[in-house]
């Protein structure tokens, strides 16, 4: 049986704390599923998995409005080309507003295709991140059809690393 795509999405691969999260992401799913891992880092990282690079994703710093337009286009654009439709997307703190660019792509995509999307969150820009947060409230302003960062529908799930984040998830109305 053919195993089904699964694409993790994280900005970079550098050496450190979601970097191990998802090498052992990575070590329990790929007897399941083809893995691609997708981020800015060039060099793959992660063994016996798919790498691919893209500079979209990287971080990026508190862009215009056009830049913001421009590179959300990108992204979009060039995360339809990669998938099918029956393929799980997996984003970790696509949130966090490290590219707030990322963050309304993957928004907008959640309400538009019929693909699963995976949130792994283990950091809030509500938590003491006030920069972070701003940047939300101007990704907001470009575009304005971003509601919450924290969307509700049939095919967005959520996963925490511990029982504190899980609440926090809660309180912001997220109740699976």
């Amino acid at each position: 049986m053919k195993k089904k795509k699964l694409f993790i999405f994280h900005y970079h691969l550098k050496r450190g704390g979601v970097t191990s999260v998802i090498r052992d992401s990575v070590k329990l799913l790929q007897s399941d599923y083809d893995i691609t891992i997708v981020s800015s880092t060039k060099e793959p990282v992660i063994e016996g998995v798919n790498h691919l690079y893209t500079n979209l994703i990287e971080y990026q710093i508190n862009p215009t409005q056009d830049e913001f337009i421009s590179r959300e286009k990108a992204i979009t654009e060039f995360i339809v080309s990669i998938i099918s439709q029956d393929d799980i997307l997996l984003f970790h703190n696509y949130h966090l507003a490290k590219n707030i660019s990322l963050t309304a792509a993957v928004m907008t995509l959640s309400k538009q295709l019929y693909n699963k999307f995976v949130f792994y969150i283990h950091d809030f820009p509500e938590d003491g991140r006030e920069a972070n947060y701003a940047l939300l409230g101007k990704m907001k302003e470009y575009n304005g059809d971003i509601e919450t960062l924290y969307p509700v529908e049939e095919n967005i799930y959520y996963v925490t690393i511990n029982s504190r984040d899980c609440e926090i998830l809660h309180s912001l109305g997220i109740q699976q």
